[in-house]
């Protein structure tokens, strides 16, 4: 609890990530890696809807362009709640994409998994 009532925590002022993240189009739902060197975030303006990465090298600098996750993570339903893991290895988010319990149009939870920062993450598994 010494975090919740501490004095030295204050929010910064908000400020907007620029054009290599953001665009016209619409940028939504982010995780942050527990480094804050990994965004990912559901994306509506590149030329895959879907999840995209974007990454930097220290927290004092801006990201870098984002890059569409890959084929396995294009997808016409809004992938919402999407949660990083501290490490940046497993991805967990909320979709209504087809292969969940119920069929297409059930929300339900994904899990993508990667062995290193490197690597792709695997197929969404529901």
């Amino acid at each position: 609890y010494e975090i919740l009532t501490s004095d030295e925590y204050e929010w910064t002022p908000p400020e907007n990530l620029g054009p290599t993240v953001n665009t016209q189009v619409g940028d939504e739902h982010p995780a942050l890696s527990g480094d804050g060197l990994r965004l990912i975030f559901f994306s509506f303006h590149r030329a895959d809807t879907g999840l995209s990465e974007a990454t930097r090298n220290r927290t004092d600098e801006p990201f870098g362009p984002a890059q569409p996750l890959g084929e396995e993570f294009r997808n016409r339903s809004v992938e919402r709640g999407i949660a990083l893991s501290g490490d940046g290895l497993v991805l967990v988010f909320g979709s209504k994409r087809p292969g969940g319990p119920g069929g297409e149009g059930n929300l339900n939870l994904w899990q993508a998994t990667r062995p290193n920062l490197s690597t792709p993450f695997s197929k969404p598994v529901c």
